[in-house]
């Protein structure tokens, strides 16, 4: 699990930010995410629609990160 790392996937398109928190596999040296990225999470105290407006962009950016349509990506706001 990774938290408040960037993830920029394509910046022209705004996909690109700080994600509250992304689930994905360490790279070999463990200081960086590799594919794929299976979840990302936001956390919003008081503004859910906000959160979901976050996730559902960064599981568009994860989709393409991966470049696999057919892996499942999930998202979550709390």
């Amino acid at each position: 699990m990774w938290s408040h790392v960037r993830f920029d996937v394509s910046p022209e398109e705004g996909l690109a930010g700080i994600p509250d928190f992304i689930i994905a596999p360490a790279s070999d040296i463990g200081t960086t995410f590799e594919k794929p990225v299976i979840c990302v999470a936001e956390a919003k105290r008081e503004n859910f629609n906000e959160g979901w407006a976050q996730a559902i962009a960064e599981m568009v950016a994860s989709q393409r990160f991966n470049g696999d349509e057919n892996i499942e990506i999930f998202g979550i706001v709390t």
